[in-house]
């Protein structure tokens, strides 16, 4: 069962979102944390599987970050759900 679902923009997050990952899986175990590039194999329904581990999350993590040569502050959000 995974325990953390890891959500993220992949346009500007993924290198955090990969880092975040490792660390936990370092911490938890390989198998406690999903990430859809790493986790998804090729061929497989991609919405059934985020679906599937989404619901057997016991949390659900969103990683965004607004990285932009336009905005002033660029800065990162992290929120945290406890799932069940």
């Amino acid at each position: 069962m995974v325990n953390v679902f890891i959500s993220y923009r992949r346009d500007d997050s993924a290198g955090y979102a990969g880092r975040l990952a490792d660390s936990l899986e370092k911490l938890l175990g390989k198998d406690k944390v999903f990430r859809d590039v790493a986790d998804i194999k090729p061929g497989e329904d991609f919405v059934k599987a985020i679906k599937q581990n989404l619901q057997n999350a016991k949390v659900f993590l969103v990683w965004n970050s607004i990285l932009s040569p336009s905005t002033p502050n660029n800065f990162a959000i992290a929120a945290i759900w406890n799932c069940h």
